[in-house]
């Protein structure tokens, strides 16, 4: 197995390309976006399903009510623990009183899994919602539909949820009609790269009832944000998935609050505690629900970044399972501003730092080679289709990091999920002509589920490309190359789409 070859492509292109610093600042009205429900998937049995998205509204001036979101929903109860889709939506929000609210709004995605009948796993999922704004907290009432075209799974129910407004700018490129006025610094950020090791306690089982006495390890991206830089009390979330072990297609997702206590200027004790949806790769956590406290240590290496090291407990209360885990990481630190009065056009100060991100909407196709099988030694007869979100943080003028998630929507293995960091390299072959770019990228991860033969979940993929960007805003790619599990029977041509949406947000620079 060549897995060098998602590294080796990074140096194939070096020549930075030059983009003139956007100028012009308008402001981001978002909103996180809780839901929980309870759907009937067949046979008298029910689910529960905890939904969480992250919705923007990008156009305020012509259409204020407008939002688009990314988000997923994972079970926490029920008997499909493991069952987790992630996907995109939009709707429209009509106000229909002072702080009272009538909206309508859609979702598709991909994902499954928990042997839940959700057929090559594209979900899709309508709602008509009610909510009240009586202060920062909205909250919902929904009447929500959901279907899975080609599985078991149809139906409607009523779905509660609340809402936090969470209001960002961003610098567009344009002329500002003036000087801005003076920032405020918003909420500090931090966010990173984690590793958990789990050792499973005794009494762990796996779904067919056997003992799950082997231990694991997963990879992932965590990210705290903090009311304020005097107060120690953080939110926190947190996704991973196995890359080692026998459980590959195990993922979690946990959300929750933590407590930093300063020990000396650059070392800090952290306590937290997290729930939410996790399960699959055969791993018997009941309806999904997780529970997980954990404490450690933190290392301010600068004003930026910090390494992490910590000890943790996973418990699924509804199902067999447990275990102690060691979790390790680094972490880049950041704190946006915002800016009074609110009005869009305004010039970005001199000397102001931008925190530069592409948002990547994306379909991969995976076009399996004829020795690729599922586990039950069957090849795999279908093309993969996999719908995902991706996470771009320029590091210099041509390299960017990269992390990305994605589930199936088509190809009969529903439940198959994956989730990648990397790097890609970008170069315009034409100097001072930005419009189109070449790139490479490289990159690795987690995946597993939907019977594919990847063995312990650790799976690489390589591939090249170009890049049209036909909007200040945004950019289309286009991507081809290889992708295999580094143990199993997985190899694949993949051909990658993808959609992204440049962001650039005033941060302080100390």
């Amino acid at each position: 197995m060549n897995w060098w070859i998602p590294f080796a492509l990074l140096a194939t292109f070096q020549q930075p390309s030059q983009e003139p610093e956007p100028r012009a600042l308008h402001p981001l009205q978002g909103r996180f976006r809780f839901s929980i429900e309870n759907l009937e998937i067949g046979r008298g049995e029910d689910m529960g399903l905890f939904g969480l998205h992250f919705d923007f509204y990008p156009l305020p001036e012509d259409l204020p009510g407008l939002f688009l979101s990314a988000g997923g929903f994972g079970a926490i109860t029920g008997e499909r623990g493991g069952f987790l889709v992630g996907g995109f939506g939009g709707g429209y929000q009509f106000t229909l009183a002072e702080s009272l609210y009538l909206e309508l709004g859609a979702f598709a995605g991909g994902g499954g899994g928990g042997a839940a009948p959700q057929g090559s796993g594209l979900m899709l999922r309508e709602h008509l919602a009610l909510e009240w704004q009586p202060g920062a907290i909205g909250f919902r009432l929904e009447g929500s539909l959901i279907d899975f075209p080609d599985g078991g799974i149809d139906s409607s129910q009523v779905a509660a949820g609340i809402t936090l407004p969470l209001e960002l700018w961003r610098a567009r490129h344009g002329p500002g009609k003036q000087e801005a006025a003076e920032a405020t610094p918003a909420w500090p950020i931090r966010a990173g790269l984690t590793t958990l090791w789990a050792d499973p306690g005794s009494s762990s089982k796996r779904t067919d009832g056997s003992s799950l006495d082997q231990a694991f390890a997963l990879m992932g991206l965590r990210v705290d944000a903090f009311p304020s830089d005097r107060e120690p009390w953080f939110l926190s979330l947190a996704g991973h998935g196995a890359f080692a072990g026998s459980i590959d297609g195990y993922a979690q997702l946990l959300l929750g609050a933590g407590y930093e206590l300063a020990l000396s200027p650059s070392l800090a004790a952290e306590l937290r505690l997290q729930t939410g949806a996790g399960g699959g790769g055969t791993v018997e956590t009941g309806g999904g629900w997780l529970l997980s406290p954990a404490a450690g240590l933190r290392w301010y290496l600068t004003d930026h970044w910090s390494l992490q090291a910590g000890v943790g407990w996973l418990w699924a209360p509804s199902g067999d399972y447990s275990a102690l885990s060691l979790e390790g990481g680094l972490a880049m630190a950041g704190r946006p501003l915002r800016y009074r009065p609110r009005d869009a056009g305004r010039t970005l100060p001199a000397g102001t730092s931008l925190s530069k991100w592409r948002l990547e909407f994306a379909n991969k196709s995976y076009f399996p080679d004829s020795g690729a099988r599922l586990k039950n030694g069957r090849p795999m007869a279908e093309n993969l289709q996999l719908v995902g979100l991706a996470a771009n943080r320029p590091l210099t003028p041509w390299l960017d990091f990269s992390g990305r998630a994605y589930g199936a929507w088509d190809g009969g293995s529903g439940g198959y999920a994956e989730g990648q960091v990397g790097f890609q390299s970008h170069w315009a072959p034409v100097p001072d002509w930005n419009q189109f770019e070449l790139l490479a990228e490289g990159l690795i991860g987690a995946g597993g589920g939907g019977g594919l033969d990847v063995d312990s979940g650790l799976i690489w993929e390589a591939g090249a490309g170009f890049v049209w960007q036909f909007d200040p805003d945004w950019r289309l790619s286009a991507t081809g190359g290889r992708a295999a599990a580094f143990q199993g029977s997985f190899e694949a041509t993949v051909f990658r789409l993808a959609l992204a949406w440049n962001l650039a947000m005033p941060v302080t620079s100390s």
